[in-house]
């Protein structure tokens, strides 16, 4: 996976969970099934993220002892 900068990718974890948040209040207002759908994709892309910058923050706490 390439390098890229932990800001950016706070950056996408902060814009992915805010879209998230902009999703659950369709779906509450409107009961669009899409809606629900794309949540769990976001879901699924945080998740990723979170996981990206945790194994990021181990490697380089490894690599500096």
């Amino acid at each position: 996976m390439a390098e890229v900068p932990e800001e950016d990718l706070a950056k996408l974890i902060y814009a992915a969970t805010f879209a998230e948040e902009a999703l659950k209040a369709v779906y509450e207002r409107h009961g669009i099934i899409v809606a629900r759908d794309a949540m769990g994709e976001l879901a699924t892309a945080i998740r990723l993220l979170e996981s990206y910058v945790a194994s990021s923050n181990a490697t380089s706490k490894a690599g500096s002892r």
